[in-house]
């Protein structure tokens, strides 16, 4: 089991980066639209978004993996993820958030699916309860984490945004 789990280390590390920066952005996303001075029905809609994209992404992302296959599907979901909070940057309009924010759930629920199937192809009936295991404690440690680095600089706007680059390309090259 030691030895499964220490081969599945950097898939650990990348998913939480992932976590942890989806986290950051989220948090970020809510507050930056209130700092926009949407109304709290509009945010609301917006953060919907991204739970209607997490749905549709259980259901259709699978098509993608099988098309281009688990590694092109984990660079493509990801590379938008990276790309997302700059769109937001760039257009601060309620309607283009929300679909930003619904391709967002889309490809997160692609890249927790292609992450818990790598798990599964590594693991044996006697080591997935303790693999799983760890990939949730990496998820709400990861998620907790994430919402705290919203805090770290209050003065600068675009700076949360920047530490959001910069954690969520780390598990992209890996």
């Amino acid at each position: 089991m030691l030895s499964t789990a220490r081969t599945l280390l950097s898939l650990y590390a990348s998913y939480g980066l992932l976590v942890l920066a989806n986290a950051l952005f989220t948090t970020l996303t809510s507050l930056r639209a209130d700092l926009e001075g949407f109304t709290v029905q509009t945010i609301g809609l917006i953060m919907a978004g991204y739970f209607l994209g997490m749905f549709l992404g259980a259901r259709y992302t699978s098509k993608v993996i099988q098309r281009g296959g688990h590694i092109r599907a984990f660079a493509a979901f990801a590379s938008f993820m990276s790309l997302s909070p700059l769109m937001h940057a760039l257009f601060i309009d309620p309607w283009v958030w929300w679909v930003l924010r619904l391709i967002d759930g889309f490809c997160l629920a692609g890249l927790f699916i292609i992450t818990e199937s790598w798990l599964n192809a590594r693991s044996d009936n006697k080591t997935r309860g303790s693999i799983m295991a760890i990939y949730m404690v990496v998820n709400y440690l990861a998620s907790g984490w994430g919402s705290c680095f919203c805090c770290l600089h209050r003065r600068t706007p675009l700076r949360p945004l920047l530490w959001h680059q910069s954690v969520f390309h780390c598990p992209c090259c890996r």
